[in-house]
């Protein structure tokens, strides 16, 4: 099997990523965790994970957080640096399945060479830890745009994967670029999403890998014969999902408008669960108002500490 490095990026975790690392550990060559100036608990903990494992985790200290994107980029130098033929970006929140890996890669080694070389992200099946339902993918259709679950013994193809999960050949970072490190947090594995498809690569989702991870502090409701499950990000949060929202809106409204009208729908979705089942309110409304004149205008506000938690 090619060799597979996992990038971790951790923040402020304690003790809860540790057990993560083993089973992660288990199922990959390598595991580099790039932690983000978290605190000193946070990095004895991982101090620990890496007398434990050995030789098979490397561990990068930033004396700050220098933004998800950036230390992810961090990781994927080291992994690209030293060879290896895939690599995994995981959460410090996400708990790989069984095999969840080993499946991905036996769908991939399954398929005949043309399509191997079509192949730009594998990608597991999510399980919100809160509330252990399966995520459905967005998936374009007949010039539409829907949402779908992934069969448990079938692929799809969706048009985002998320960064927790993706199996990316090196290859393919070679040939169309890193994460945009100009976006803090979110909004980075949409923009490299669409940079996949837009390279004529595929995003393929395995249904038979599964990966566990926290979707926010989700809760569900249920309103006018609907569930809704708000996510509760910090105004912190909601920055950075509308201003990289808009340059995401202007970098891709013609190579993927169908998306990106989609896309803007959904953030009046966003807002109506804020504004119906959220609290600080006014605090996240203004930091969207924010973030959307900053996406407009590509900067970034010297109001906001980015060095506090996301």
């Amino acid at each position: 099997m090619p060799g597979i490095c996992a990038v971790i990026v951790t923040y402020h975790t304690g003790l809860k990523v540790t057990s993560d690392l083993e089973t992660i550990a288990c199922q990959v060559d390598h595991v580099i965790v790039v932690d983000n100036g978290s605190d000193r608990g946070t990095r004895s903990s991982l101090a620990a994970a890496q007398m434990r494992l050995s030789e098979r985790i490397t561990l990068l200290l930033n004396e700050e957080n220098i933004g998800l994107s950036k230390a992810q980029n961090l990781g994927i130098g080291f992994a690209l640096e030293r060879g290896y033929d895939w690599i995994i970006l995981l959460d410090d929140d996400s708990t790989p399945g069984v095999g969840m890996v080993v499946r991905m890669m036996n769908y991939y080694l399954g398929l005949c060479e043309e399509d191997r070389e079509r192949v730009g992200i594998l990608y597991p099946s999510i399980v919100d830890k809160n509330t252990s339902s399966k995520s459905r993918f967005l998936i374009e259709s007949n010039g539409r745009i829907k949402l779908t679950y992934c069969p448990d013994d079938d692929v799809i193809y969706p048009i985002i994967a998320m960064s927790s999960g993706s199996l990316i050949k090196t290859d393919t970072l070679r040939a169309i670029g890193q994460m945009d490190e100009t976006f803090f947090i979110d909004q980075i594995d949409v923009d490299f999403s669409l940079r996949i498809i837009n390279s004529g690569l595929k995003i393929i989702a395995v249904g038979g890998a599964i990966l566990y991870h926290s979707l926010g502090a989700r809760r569900e409701f249920r309103f006018l014969g609907m569930v809704i499950t708000p996510t509760y990000h910090s105004a912190f949060r909601c920055y950075h999902m509308y201003r990289n929202r808009l340059i995401v809106w202007k970098r891709y409204i013609k190579s993927n408008f169908n998306f990106i009208l989609f896309d803007i729908l959904s953030s009046f979705y966003h807002l109506f669960k804020i504004v119906i089942f959220e609290d600080k309110k006014i605090a996240k409304i203004k930091a969207m108002a924010t973030g959307v004149l900053d996406g407009l205008f590509h900067r970034v506000s010297p109001t906001l500490d980015h060095h506090q938690s996301w």
